[in-house]
């Protein structure tokens, strides 16, 4: 599978419209063979920002995808309504390609944490992976691991937890995210890489 990810840091006053846009875009991504996903960032880096991820099962049908929506005269639309009134700052679309785990069912809250990290050391880490997915196993969370294919940083590792909903990750930092196992997991992973940033997000319906 791979991801792009779009990132908006509204300017004040207009996060509304940035979501407005957002929801827009994702369903013109839609269109054209998408799933897609819009979240706002609730804490952690880059808090506030409105982040809009589109899921292709292949480099191919992305691409694909990215095609047909240049020839979109609802996205030229779009783009134009931006150009005339900006709403905030955009980076992206980033790419990424999964490396581990998925996302099943519809999970509104996320946890990601993004480590600086060698590409020999991808093996080992995945190896990690699977031993959180063992102490979640029971739990109604998601596990997923990407790396980036087009990025300003390259060498990255981004883990994400995905759970029901914002309580849903309350109940399970506090009942696997401070165990014991789960933090020997944690210190093992320095080991590998660098964590440099962390964030959760909430789904925006």
């Amino acid at each position: 599978m791979f991801i792009s990810r779009r990132i908006v840091t509204p300017y004040v006053g207009k996060t509304q419209l940035v979501i407005e846009r957002a929801k827009k875009m994702s369903a013109i991504m839609e269109t054209h063979g998408a799933k897609t996903r819009v979240a706002q960032v609730y804490a952690g880096e880059g808090a506030g920002d409105i982040h809009l991820y589109g899921f292709f099962d292949t480099m191919a049908a992305g691409t694909k995808a990215a095609n047909g929506m240049l020839e979109d005269n609802a996205l030229a639309t779009l783009f134009d309504e931006r150009a005339k009134a900006p709403g905030g700052d955009m980076k992206g679309p980033d790419i990424f390609r999964n490396v581990y785990g998925g996302i099943t069912g519809i999970k509104k809250a996320v946890i990601q944490r993004a480590y600086e990290m060698d590409r020999r050391n991808l093996k080992a880490a995945v190896a990690l992976l699977e031993e959180v997915s063992d102490i979640f196993s029971g739990e109604n969370i998601d596990v997923n691991a990407v790396v980036p294919v087009f990025s300003h940083k390259m060498d990255v590792l981004i883990v994400a937890y995905f759970f029901e909903n914002f309580v849903a990750l309350g109940d399970g930092v506090d009942k696997i995210g401070m165990s014991e196992a789960f933090q020997s997991i944690v210190e093992r992973s320095h080991e590998l890489g660098r964590m440099f940033e962390a964030r959760t997000t909430i789904l925006i319906d």
